[in-house]
């Protein structure tokens, strides 16, 4: 008869021989792969040894492993560790430095079991005896992307373009961006700029045509519908009109100005000959500023009603002011609203979006009233 002590050592020896079979054939050992390039900067690099990583994901994360790489400036590095854990979806990982280096990293990509499942570009510092969280961007939000590989991503995008994990990509229109960029900027107060804009200097505001308003449908510069709102006096900026056909010496010009609810104030009239502000301004056309408008090509000019003070810029350099004073004063500082007359559809006016208000019939043909021009 078989000792009952012998029987109980064989009873639990076989169970435990059975649950570590059961823990083996649940439990999935993966493979790790992160792969990271290093910020090009001169104080960017960091020491191999002292940065230790971990995977959260949307059901839970990895435990801590210290990931060796190479984190010389500009350069490629990765490491490999295994984890049991169950993460779900890949949100990120965590980066902890025990070291004194501060570490900059631009590019991090994971893999799993040979599986890419996240891809992150910016621009992150983990400081020294800090931890840094980097969020992925996850491939399931890629339906059939083509990730390049790390070798083959150039270490910085020209000036137009930016960084993503497919390689450098024009910046889209109305927007800009630097060499090195891993983002574009978006284009300040309204302005637009054409796609691979390189930076804010190419951005613009958008430019519609002077429509002229002395036509029947527009009531002869009596409806609203061709006007522009804008006030004045507040404002920070003047009409800027960008100048392409040749003035005359007798013909004039006109931006016609009215209150806020269209009742005429005045005109502002110009010819290469003279200038004239209805009832307070008569005056020849001062020499500089006929110099600047009869020159051949583009000229941009703006004219401004603020602090009592008539002002023409030409290319943006202040080329004349007039203060007004008494009745002028008070009549023009109530200038809510302007029109076009005999200034032609080929010129054109800046639009800024933060100031101005375009009426119905001020559009890029002018509702078809430049279109036989």
């Amino acid at each position: 008869m078989m000792d009952w002590s012998y029987q109980i050592v064989l009873i639990l020896s076989f169970l435990f021989t059975v649950s570590t079979y059961e823990y083996s054939i649940t439990t999935r050992v993966r493979t790790v792969t992160v792969t990271h390039r290093t910020g090009d900067g001169r104080w960017h690099s960091s020491h191999p040894d002292d940065f230790y990583f971990t995977l959260v994901g949307s059901k839970g994360e990895t435990s801590e492993h210290l990931c060796r790489a190479n984190r010389e400036s500009g350069e490629v590095g990765s490491c490999q560790f295994e984890d049991t854990a169950k993460v779900g979806r890949l949100r990120g990982v965590r980066i902890r430095n025990r070291g004194n280096d501060f570490w900059a990293v631009v590019h991090i990509e994971v893999d799993m079991n040979g599986v890419k499942k996240g891809i992150w570009d910016g621009w992150r510092g983990v400081g020294k005896f800090k931890t840094a969280f980097v969020g992925f961007e996850s491939l399931h939000a890629i339906p059939g992307a083509l990730v390049m590989p790390m070798q083959d991503l150039p270490v910085t995008c020209t000036s137009g373009n930016y960084m993503t994990h497919l390689g450098c990509q024009e910046c889209g229109k109305n927007t800009f961006s630097g060499d090195g960029a891993s983002s574009c900027t978006s284009c300040p107060d309204g302005k637009v700029s054409p796609a691979g804009a390189k930076s804010e200097d190419d951005c613009k505001y958008e430019q519609f045509p002077t429509c002229d308003c002395w036509t029947p449908e527009c009531g002869y510069c009596s409806k609203l519908d061709c006007t522009v709102k804008q006030d004045f006096i507040n404002a920070a900026h003047g009409i800027e009109v960008l100048v392409h056909s040749e003035l005359k010496w007798r013909k004039y010009s006109s931006i016609v100005l009215f209150d806020g609810d269209g009742n005429g104030i005045g005109k502002f009239q110009w010819s290469i000959g003279r200038i004239y502000l209805t009832g307070c301004i008569q005056c020849r056309t001062p020499p500089i500023l006929r110099k600047s408008i009869t020159r051949k090509g583009k000229t941009s000019w703006a004219f401004s009603v603020k602090d009592r003070t008539i002002e023409i810029k030409i290319d943006g350099e202040s080329r004349y002011k007039r203060s007004l004073t008494g009745e002028c004063a008070e009549v023009y500082g109530r200038v809510k609203r302007f029109a076009f007359l005999n200034v032609g559809c080929s010129n054109t006016f800046s639009y800024v979006p933060s100031e101005m208000e375009l009426g119905s019939g001020i559009n890029a043909d002018c509702s078809g009233r430049c279109s036989n021009e």
